[in-house]
């Protein structure tokens, strides 16, 4: 994370564990005055002493276009404490987290892998995807997918049958808009994630 980007910081158990704030930089000047901060309490829920000294307490986030909400708990959208709908939201790239300034913390974080660990072959026949090459290799199908799904930056693999020839596959972002070329005996196969219609790069 860049901290001299515009971000979103949220503060939970602030003000002596009393108060939830979110606070919006909207400019990388650093000056105090870039930011803005917000106290995004929810009407139903309030948020006095959520942290403990002695258990751990479950928290999750969300940003999606902009609407970010806090909640409680492990399930998503659920025991929500804190919203905010910003009108013009920062594209979140990172996270970073810490405790504050002369407090000491232990944190668990969960990462929920999106891969369902299945790929699909969508693409026609002799076609291949036109993106970032990790890796050439020649190994079997079922050995050119096995690598590709234990490497979070491959999203899926170009193969030709004939020679075994395996080409493992990165892209800069999520995307379905994959470029792609008439090649011979090639054919795409793509990662699978959960919470997308259809798999990356379908074509």
């Amino acid at each position: 994370m860049r901290s001299s980007q515009p971000l979103y910081k949220i503060v939970i158990g602030a003000f002596s564990n009393t108060k939830t704030y979110l606070l919006r930089r909207n400019d990388d000047s650093l000056d105090p005055s870039s930011s803005i901060k917000i106290f995004p309490d929810h009407p139903n829920i309030g948020t006095k002493n959520l942290l403990s000294c002695s258990d751990y307490k479950a928290f999750w986030i969300s940003w999606i276009d902009g609407y970010i909400k806090i909640g409680s708990g492990s399930t998503l959208n659920e025991n929500i404490f804190a919203d905010w709908q910003d009108p013009v939201p920062i594209e979140v790239k990172s996270i970073g987290i810490c405790t504050f300034w002369g407090a000491t913390g232990e944190w668990k974080l969960y990462v929920e892998d999106l891969f369902t660990g299945h790929f699909s072959g969508c693409s026609v026949d002799d076609n291949k995807a036109d993106t970032i090459i990790l890796q050439s290799m020649d190994v079997s199908r079922f050995s050119c997918g096995s690598i590709c799904s234990i490497m979070d930056i491959c999203f899926g693999f170009n193969f030709k049958a004939t020679g075994k020839r395996c080409e493992l596959l990165s892209i800069n972002n999520l995307t379905n808009d994959i470029a792609k070329e008439k090649k011979e005996g090639w054919r795409f196969y793509s990662k699978c994630f959960k919470n997308y219609d259809q798999c990356l790069g379908c074509f």
